[in-house]
């Protein structure tokens, strides 16, 4: 695995991203530096690889959390407040030691930011992108929102 470490801070927060590759075999372990819960869920959409989707769940599993998964129709229709109730609903046994992780594009980012956001009144969020937009818009910003 070659990877670096970045530190983002601003006003009031701080963050790292994680840039390299073979990440998404360390994604549990990554995670459980930051959440000391039990449970993660991932939000995906339709488009991604179930290759890739069971590899990050593994690897939470692995990490001792007992995973969930959710997925979204692939396309800018899924940002959505119909989408996001859909979500909430599907994953009321969260608590606000869990966490989301959004393995996919743009969307999937914007979606599942904002389900972290409103989900207990807040619970941790990783963004594992897929797209090289994707990549950018959560390295540095940390815009979310649904339309």
């Amino acid at each position: 695995m070659n990877s670096e470490k970045i530190e983002i801070r601003g006003r009031g927060f701080r963050y790292f991203a994680h840039i390299g590759s073979g990440l998404v075999s360390q994604t549990g372990t990554l995670t459980r530096e930051l959440v000391g819960g039990e449970r993660a869920a991932i939000i995906t959409d339709s488009n991604i690889p179930l290759t890739i989707v069971n590899a990050v769940a593994g690897s939470l599993a692995s990490a001792d959390f007992q995973v969930s998964k959710v997925v979204v129709p692939a396309g800018e229709n899924a940002k959505s407040l119909i989408e996001v109730e859909r979500i909430c609903d599907e994953l009321a046994s969260l608590d606000r030691s869990s966490v989301l992780v959004g393995v996919g594009g743009g969307v999937v980012g914007d979606l599942s930011g904002f389900v972290a956001a409103i989900l207990r009144r807040g619970i941790a969020h990783v963004q594992i992108p897929t797209t090289l937009l994707a990549m950018v818009d959560s390295s540095i910003g940390g815009k979310t929102g649904v339309n």
